[in-house]
């Protein structure tokens, strides 16, 4: 709730080109900094998405597949909201945030297959193999994307100021 009343309180101020020299703005870039000015309630939703995934989801139905195939539908709809949305300044890490959630989704999708196997063990209908190849490309993605977004900030030959705002 604090995020919400500091970017509300300073909205008017970090989507103008030039905040006055009171103002919160710049102050509160380390919250707003890396986002589009219309995109000021991004963090909200990451941190909801957090706290549905790790509060919420942890009431439903615990130990049961029901309970992981939510949080597989929860991960999809958080990845397609920051598609639709790219709230980030850069490309780079609209592509690293969809990567992170891309291998969320991996990672619920082969824990949700990993369950199933363990629940119907008598028809083994997921190979164990193919699930321990999902999660290590979903591992692998957000590694790459990592790397990936690093390496074109540094062939920018940017300055360090600009090399801390591209990776924040």
């Amino acid at each position: 709730m604090l995020y919400a009343r500091l970017l509300y309180v300073a909205r008017a101020d970090i989507r103008s080109a030039s905040p006055p020299p009171d103002s919160l703005a710049p102050s509160l870039s380390f919250l707003h900094g890396a986002l589009l000015p219309d995109a000021l309630w991004w963090p909200l939703v990451d941190a909801s998405r957090t706290l549905l995934l790790t509060g919420v989801l942890a009431l439903i139905h615990p130990g049961e597949l029901i309970q992981i195939f939510c949080g597989v539908a929860v991960g999809i709809c958080y990845a397609m909201l920051q598609i639709w949305c790219a709230p980030f300044r850069m490309p780079g890490n609209n592509l690293l945030s969809l990567g992170a959630n891309l291998a969320l989704v991996f990672n619920l999708l082969s824990s949700l297959g990993v369950q199933f196997n363990a629940s119907y063990d008598a028809h083994k209908a997921i190979d164990p193999e193919v699930l321990e190849i999902i999660l290590f490309i979903a591992g692998s993605a957000v590694l790459l994307a990592t790397l990936f977004t690093l390496c074109v900030a540094l062939s920018r030959r940017l300055t360090p100021e600009q090399l801390r705002q591209y990776l924040l």
